[in-house]
């Protein structure tokens, strides 16, 4: 049985823009880590490793994943069902990183330099394999 997922449909300026979107936070997220503003940096890194999803989903399936759930947006990415170890190493990280999104965004405490550590170098790993991979052209 095919699970049934809120999404939205795109093409490739969608993707394009997802792409563009996600840079220009990675940029500033780097900028941020420089500066030791580890909120902002986590919160940047996470929503740039979204927006790099929202593309690779596009280009595979035509459509981003569009609901509210963190784990439903994780599973559509992994339902791109890339067999290569590359791909399934990024789902975990792309698993890891959603996970820290309500902390985030919304924890009552401020992130410390070691937590936005693990974001900042997950998403960097996660970025790295989609701009090599699935993003390559967009790059």
């Amino acid at each position: 049985m095919t699970r049934k997922y809120k999404t939205t449909p795109g093409g490739d300026i969608e993707a394009r823009a997802y792409v563009k979107r996600a840079d220009e936070l990675w940029r500033h997220a780097s900028q941020a880590y420089q500066d030791k503003d580890y909120d902002a940096c986590s919160i940047m890194v996470i929503h740039s490793c979204i927006s790099l999803a929202d593309a690779a989903c596009i280009i595979h399936q035509g459509s981003r994943y569009a609901g509210t759930s963190h784990d439903e947006a994780v599973q559509y990415f992994y339902d791109l069902g890339l067999q290569e170890e590359g791909f399934k190493k990024s789902c975990q990280r792309l698993g890891q990183i959603v996970g820290e999104k309500t902390i985030a965004e919304y924890g009552g405490t401020n992130m410390t330099g070691k937590h936005a550590d693990f974001i900042y170098k997950n998403g960097e790993r996660f970025r790295s394999y989609l701009l090599e991979t699935i993003l390559k052209k967009y790059s």
